[in-house]
C-alpha cells in the first residue's frame, strides 16, 4: 500500500456488506454459543498481536469441530455469491417430494452459467411441517433432497444464508398460500419477494 486512499480500495461497502453477511450465515451454521466461544479463543491468542482470515477460521474450527478453513475459502476469495436453482425430479420414495438443487454463481449482471466455482453451503429447508425441517451442507455442484410431499418448502429461511433461491413454477406456486395465509414469518415472504423480483429482472 502507498497511499491512504488505497485503504477504500480494500475495505469498500460490498466487502463489509459481504462480510458480514458471510459472517452472519457462518454464526447460524456452527451455533451462536460456539461462534461466540470460537471468537473469544481467537481474540485472546491474538491480542496485541497481528492476525488474519485464516486464523479466525482456525479458532472457530476449534470451537465448532467443523471444517470452517474449507468451506470459507470460496465465499471470501471469490466474486459473487451463489443462486440456488431447485425444481422437482422424479424417483421420490412414497410420500415424499424429490427436489434438486443446482448452484450457480450470482454477479450483478445476472447469472454466471460458465462458472465452475463450487461453494459450499448451508443450507436450511422449512416445510409446511416444521417436524419435516432439514439442515444440509451443499459441497457439490448439485444435490437431490427428498422432502415431504404435501405442502410447500423454502430453503434459507429467515435469510440466515448468502444466496438467493430460484424455485421451479410449480413449488413457486406451492408458496403461494403460504404468502396470501402469513404461514410464513415476515422475513421469509420479504426475501420471497426480493427473489422473485431478482430472478424476473434478469430474465427479461
Amino acid at each position: 500500500m502507498k497511499h491512504p486512499s488505497e485503504i477504500k480500495e480494500i475495505f469498500d461497502a460490498i466487502s463489509y456488506a459481504k462480510g458480514a453477511s458471510v459472517i452472519r450465515m457462518l454464526e447460524a451454521f456452527i451455533g451462536r454459543e460456539v461462534f461466540a466461544k470460537g471468537l473469544q479463543q481467537y481474540l485472546n491468542k491474538h491480542s496485541w498481536a497481528n492476525a488474519s482470515t485464516s486464523d479466525l477460521w482456525a479458532a472457530l474450527e476449534e470451537s465448532s469441530g467443523k471444517p470452517v478453513g474449507s468451506i470459507m475459502k470460496n465465499w471470501t476469495q471469490e466474486p459473487g455469491f451463489p443462486v440456488l436453482l431447485i425444481s422437482h425430479v422424479d424417483g421420490a420414495p412414497a410420500g415424499k417430494q424429490r427436489v434438486l438443487i443446482q448452484q450457480r454463481r450470482f454477479l450483478k449482471t445476472g447469472i454466471d452459467v460458465e462458472s465452475t466455482t463450487i461453494w459450499s453451503i448451508p443450507i436450511n429447508v422449512d416445510c409446511a411441517d416444521p417436524k419435516e425441517n432439514m439442515s444440509v451442507l451443499m459441497q457439490e455442484r448439485e444435490i437431490t433432497l427428498d422432502l415431504p410431499s404435501n405442502g410447500w418448502v423454502t430453503l434459507n429461511p429467515r435469510s440466515t444464508g448468502v444466496y438467493r433461491v430460484n424455485y421451479s413454477p410449480e413449488m413457486w406456486t406451492q408458496l403461494i398460500d403460504a404468502i396470501r395465509t402469513q404461514s410464513l414469518p415476515a422475513t421469509d415472504r420479504l426475501a420471497l419477494q426480493n427473489d422473485v423480483r431478482v430472478m424476473l429482472h434478469y430474465a427479461e
